[in-house]
């Protein structure tokens, strides 16, 4: 059980602080049942036991071996040494990066950016018979699992996004049926496709209900209305972030109902207007 997942049950949240300098790292990943990921052929019980027996056994053996030639290169090179480190501890950060990461999962980049700057350096040594960009994955998947286990709102609103995605599927998938077969009373939301978006009622109540935390809900509303996809009430010429969600709105069968409408452009336009200012940049 993660420590998150402690956390959780007694009902409090990880503080950030405390999160860098104690990071969850899951065992199993990518729904894996065993340790042994890279194998091309699934392993039972047996053969993972076998195999961990065996690197127990190696380690054991091995244990301190290049010790001595690791504290050697180090003061050999101790003139540039930290320099090095802090380019590949920054190449390892631009690695992982992601557009939505907040200021918790950078630090605890540069936190596994220093085990990958250690592996590194142990290469170049020849201290250990690795490629650097097979080191470079391998840290930078553990990097991954942990970052989900982080209170980090890039995290939650990658999460949140995706719960909301999932969402509108469904309530698009629905809208196949037409307007005359959706139970109105029972239905999660409504989706009104146009040539260049989609037009979406999402009910209040199921709209909240997708998410993991309420944080997790505002950070997606404020994406929405960040991106200009959220119906807001008051004066268009005040400033987005301080304009409220509008959450009320008249549905097909005449009766008004507490939800939010979402637009989503197509995907087809994007892609054509992508293309269009492409096109541009290579004119002028």
């Amino acid at each position: 059980m993660s420590i998150r997942e402690f956390a959780q049950a007694a009902g409090r949240q990880r503080q950030g602080g405390e999160c860098v300098r104690l990071i969850d790292v899951p065992i199993l990943m990518n729904g894996e049942s065993n340790l042994f990921d890279r194998t091309k052929l699934p392993l039972n019980r047996a053969a993972s036991a076998d195999i961990l027996g065996q690197l127990t056994e190696a380690i054991s053996q091995n244990h301190g071996a290049v010790f001595r030639r690791h504290v050697r290169n180090i003061i050999e090179q101790r003139s540039g040494l930290k320099g090095r480190l802090k380019k590949d501890v920054r190449r390892f950060a631009e690695f992982v990066r992601h557009k939505h990461d907040g200021t918790l999962s950078r630090d605890v980049a540069e936190t596994f950016g220093l085990a990958y700057a250690a592996g590194a350096f142990a290469i170049r040594s020849h201290l250990v018979p690795w490629r650097e960009i097979d080191l470079l994955d391998a840290i930078g998947k553990i990097f991954y699992a942990a970052k989900e286990l982080l209170p980090d709102e890039g995290v939650a609103l990658l999460n949140g996004l995706k719960s909301l995605r999932s969402l509108l599927k469904d309530i698009r998938h629905t809208a196949r049926l037409g307007v005359d077969e959706i139970d109105f009373d029972k239905a999660r939301g409504i989706c009104e496709s146009k040539k260049s978006q989609r037009r979406y009622l999402v009910k209040n109540e199921p709209f909240g209900a997708i998410f993991a935390t309420p944080r997790e809900k505002t950070l997606v509303l404020n994406w929405l209305r960040k991106k200009g996809r959220l119906t807001l009430v008051g004066s268009r010429q005040a400033p987005r972030e301080n304009r409220k969600a509008r959450e009320q709105f008249e549905w097909p069968d005449g009766t008004r109902r507490r939800s939010y409408e979402i637009r989503q452009p197509r995907k087809a336009v994007r892609r054509r207007k992508d293309k269009n200012k492409a096109r541009r940049r290579r004119t002028v």
